[in-house]
């Protein structure tokens, strides 16, 4: 197939009978998966063969290791998730992190906290509740993530992102390619996105998204079978871009990606600190804005005492983990 010039088109969700350029590896939302950037594109002048979703990748060493592995089995059976929590100086976002997390309406589930901060993180969380909390000397995210993947109890671990705001189903939902065995990592897609300073909230178009993600998906929201990285990939040890540097040995190494309608079970947050800046995207290419999740309304109050002290002069948020 000849080589494509870029297009406008990428991300595009589009039927299986279209064409495709050719360029690296991205997964629309729908879960087709192509073998280069440029994903679908009604420009292509050759038809290309598109693998059916899930397709078995063609590194057949790295398809039977992970698949001598079960993770799957009955909804009542599912098993353990481990999210890791890099945190650092940002109690007011870290304890309705953990809040959300304890909300999870998925019950075998543990959350590992690796806070790095000055000042500890305040123990929010009752003494029985699935929380770890284990303080650390100044470090990067991705020396973080990666401690947090060996501390691990659980076959699938989950990001779990000190700042974002997390519905309720996000575990169970996301997770349940994984454990049907139809993917080896997810990602969740069209991300809502919640614009701090101006307290507005915004639903990416598909095109907007492009300029989010990587591979088609949220790399702040990646979940994935243990075995990924532990046989596979790690994160670099930077407090930027170590989720897409993560994830992209991964996809090469044969990993199968899942992308997952985020719906109302996760926002993006956007509060001027983030570590990864992306300029406003979200506001752009035909986003619109959305009304919060009703499950979000009770959080209101707290996420407007937030603007306040971001916007007032007072104690600005520290950097985030995305």
């Amino acid at each position: 197939m000849n080589a494509l010039p870029p297009c406008d088109y990428r991300g595009a969700q589009v039927a299986p009978d279209r064409w495709r350029c050719t360029a690296p590896m991205l997964v629309v939302p729908g879960g087709i998966v192509s073998s280069a950037t440029c994903a679908i594109c009604p420009h292509a002048k050759r038809r290309a063969a598109m693998p059916a979703p899930h397709a078995p990748p063609a590194n057949g060493a790295a398809r039977a290791a992970l698949d001598r592995v079960a993770i799957g089995g009955p909804a009542n059976d599912w098993p353990l998730v481990t999210c890791v929590m890099p945190t650092r100086d940002r109690p007011e976002f870290a304890c309705l992190a953990v809040r959300c997390f304890l909300r999870q309406d998925y019950s075998a589930k543990e959350l590992i906290v690796l806070d790095d901060g000055t000042q500890p993180l305040p123990v929010t969380w009752g003494q029985n509740a699935p929380v770890r909390l284990i303080r650390l000397a100044p470090c990067t995210i991705g020396e973080k993530r990666n401690l947090g993947c060996r501390e691990a109890r659980g076959s699938i671990v989950m990001q779990w992102d000190d700042d974002d705001w997390c519905g309720a189903g996000r575990i169970r939902r996301q997770i349940e390619p994984l454990a049907a065995r139809r993917a080896d990592i997810s990602g969740l897609v069209l991300t809502p996105v919640f614009d701090l300073p101006r307290f507005e909230f915004w639903q990416p178009s598909l095109r907007s998204f492009q300029h989010l993600s990587f591979a088609g998906v949220h790399c702040g929201t990646l979940a994935y079978r243990r075995e990924v990285c532990e046989r596979f990939t790690r994160y670099p040890l930077l407090s930027m871009g170590e989720d897409v540097g993560f994830l992209r040995p991964a996809i090469f190494a044969g990993c199968r990606i899942a992308g997952v309608a985020a719906h109302d079970d996760f926002i993006y947050v956007r509060h001027g600190r983030n570590t990864w800046n992306s300029g406003e995207p979200y506001r752009q290419f035909g986003s619109r804005q959305i009304a919060p999740p009703a499950a979000l309304l009770p959080e209101l109050a707290h996420y407007r005492r937030l603007q306040a002290q971001s916007l007032g002069g007072g104690k600005s948020p520290a950097l985030s983990s995305t």
